[in-house]
């Protein structure tokens, strides 16, 4: 080893192809700007991750648009409803 040099030697541990690039207070890597996605997963982070292929189905999908959904109907149509007689 050069002594001058000043990377010295890059091993794997620098830079891990499997390594969390998206949690961004433990982020190696050198600052690399990470995007932010709302469920980005590759198959071959599965098991690091911990994701797995029945988290991602249709019928979850919308159930979890439903459950943000159906609750701003709701308050939506209690805050809109022009009827005089009703709780706001």
């Amino acid at each position: 080893m050069d002594p001058s040099d000043p990377i010295r030697a890059v091993t794997f541990d620098h830079k891990d192809p499997y390594e969390a690039w998206t949690d961004r207070l433990h982020r190696r890597n050198w600052d690399e700007l990470v995007p932010m996605d709302l469920m980005t997963h590759r198959g071959d982070r599965f098991t690091f991750t911990g994701f797995e292929e029945k988290q991602f189905r249709f019928w979850t999908g919308c159930l979890i648009f439903l459950r943000v959904l159906f609750p701003m109907g709701v308050l939506g149509y209690i805050f809109t409803n022009s009827d005089q007689n009703t709780l706001k």
